[in-house]
């Protein structure tokens, strides 16, 4: 069984939820199953929590394992943003290629079979403002090496902002919460 120790903004421990049989954190929230409540779920924690074993000691849990706790939320939740940038789609010429996981699956899949027979028929790629629209194989491989170049643009910015999260010593759990990234161009 675990517990979620919920901490206050003057850094103290405010309460705890024992018995709890699972639990699924966000950032800002937290979903849990109590052994004998069932489902809960709580949101607007301003001083942070942590989850930890029934067997520890809340009075003990050293502040920093609160950020270090913390940090791991954030960086999640980044990555979460990230991969939503990348499947926005990218702008190539006067449209917007669309790029979900389903996209670039049909992208790599079409990649591979032109690198074996060259097509004579132009190549359908899905945009999000035109529906589908006919390529010729040279402009669909450079649609598709547009399309790594904007995923491997937005991965390396959360790669950056990960690092710099992992390395850095925050005061207090606003100062992870607050931080900012902007995935645009």
């Amino acid at each position: 069984m675990e517990k979620i120790v919920v901490f206050n903004t003057d850094k103290e421990v405010s309460f705890t939820i024992e018995g709890i049989v699972s639990a699924t954190p966000s950032l800002d929230s937290i979903s849990y199953v109590h052994k004998e409540k069932g489902a809960g779920r709580m949101a607007g924690i301003d001083g942070g929590f942590i989850v930890v074993s029934e067997s520890v000691d809340e009075n003990n849990i050293p502040y920093e394992d609160l950020l270090e706790y913390t940090k791991q939320l954030k960086i999640s939740a980044l990555s979460q943003e990230c991969n939503e940038a990348i499947t926005q789609g990218f702008e190539y010429g006067e449209n917007i290629i669309a790029y979900a996981l389903e996209d670039q699956q049909n992208l790599s899949q079409q990649l591979a079979m032109c690198s074996m027979v060259a097509p004579i028929e132009p190549l359908k790629v899905q945009t999000v403002d035109d529906g589908l629209v006919e390529f010729e194989m040279y402009e669909f491989v450079k649609i598709c090496q547009e399309g790594e170049k904007h995923k491997e643009k937005k991965r390396s910015i959360y790669r950056d902002i990960k690092e710099e999260i992992l390395n850095t010593q925050y005061n207090d759990v606003q100062e992870i919460k607050t931080i900012y990234v902007s995935y645009d161009e």
